[in-house]
């Protein structure tokens, strides 16, 4: 008589052994899926952030000329004291000056503070803005102060010259 058993068992052996292979490949495979997803989610919100940061940190703003007219001068703007500032993005992003403060050191008289200036600055251009005697603190300027001009853009970088009234 033959062992019959023996030959059975082998065929449970095999068919148990694909079933598990099989479950553990679909749990694995389960896994494997949301982890990928869950990292993907993950790159793109540090992405996000990164480029906010990579913006902001691409500005770069010098402030490279500021003229100081009281009574007829060279500057052409409808009133008797005017103030120019040329301002210079020298960044590799685009950059957008929100305010712009002008203090007399000497004094620690806030001459201007002007919020929503709003001067786009694409990468790599120049641009002026001028300031008429309405939007003043304090007038006239002293010839022989220095004065502090702090420009701040929209992602909150400041840039900031010490320059004299009339020397600049």
């Amino acid at each position: 008589m033959k062992n019959t058993t023996y030959s059975r068992r082998a065929v449970s052996q095999i068919v148990g052994s694909l079933l598990m292979v099989a479950i553990v490949a679909t749990i694995g495979s389960v896994i494997l899926f949301q982890a990928l997803g869950g990292i993907n989610t993950f790159n793109n919100i540090v992405s996000g952030f990164a480029s906010t940061k990579k913006d902001s940190t691409g500005e770069r703003i010098l402030i490279e000329h500021v003229r100081f007219q009281q009574g007829p001068g060279i500057i052409d703007c409808p009133s008797q004291t005017c103030v120019e500032v040329w301002f210079r993005n020298t960044g590799i992003t685009s950059a957008k000056i929100a305010s712009i403060k002008i203090i007399n050191i000497d004094t620690q008289a806030l001459v201007l503070n002007k919020d929503g200036v709003n001067l786009d600055l694409p990468a790599k251009s120049i641009d002026s803005k001028k300031y008429v005697s309405a939007d003043f603190i304090v007038v006239p300027f002293d010839p022989n102060a220095k004065y502090k001009i702090s420009a701040v853009t929209q992602s909150g970088n400041a840039f900031n010259k010490i320059t004299g009234s009339y020397n600049t």
